[in-house]
């Protein structure tokens, strides 16, 4: 259903891409609107999929939202979301900055855990290959192969004279 609602916006951007100023704000105008729609939707799906014809109405809305004959985009954008933008401008730039620091520091946090970690498993690797290498470099003991004791090697030859 997303999808469907969203194609004919995107057609009308390709087209509006080089056209003038207006259009161009207009369908952005859209795209605000469209995204704060979708953002509540996603939260409150679990009540809006219980109300009769609610996708039906969200498709009127959206055409009226698009269609250039109505330019409901543009009205919903400057009446309310412009005007709470510009009322709440402060708080927003200051959870964008707060925002910003929280990421770079769990970036880093999670940098730092990152190569700690490959650090240890190349450690580990390194120390495996040369206990490795030094096994191979060992002298054997008579009358052992590479692969290990000989099989009359394992027998015990007391417990055949007992049975004879």
């Amino acid at each position: 259903r997303t999808f469907k609602l969203c194609r004919y916006p995107l057609d009308k951007c390709g087209d509006k891409i080089n056209d003038n100023l207006a259009d161009l704000q207009r369908v952005l105008s859209f795209w605000a609107v469209n995204s704060i729609v979708m953002f509540a939707e996603f939260w409150l799906d679990f009540i809006l999929c219980w109300i009769p014809m609610y996708y039906e109405a969200k498709l009127m809305f959206m055409l009226w939202l698009v269609h250039s004959n109505f330019s409901g985009a543009q009205f919903v954008f400057d009446n309310f979301i412009d005007e709470a933008l510009v009322h709440h401008e402060a708080n927003i730039d200051q959870g964008l900055e707060i925002t910003k620091v929280a990421a770079k520091k769990g970036a880093s946090r999670a940098l730092s855990v990152v190569g700690n970690y490959l650090a240890t498993v190349v450690a580990l690797a390194i120390q495996k290959s040369q206990e490795m290498m030094m096994d191979k470099l060992a002298p054997k003991p008579p009358g052992t192969s590479e692969k290990g004791a000989r099989f009359t090697d394992l027998t015990d030859d007391s417990e055949d004279q007992k049975i004879n």
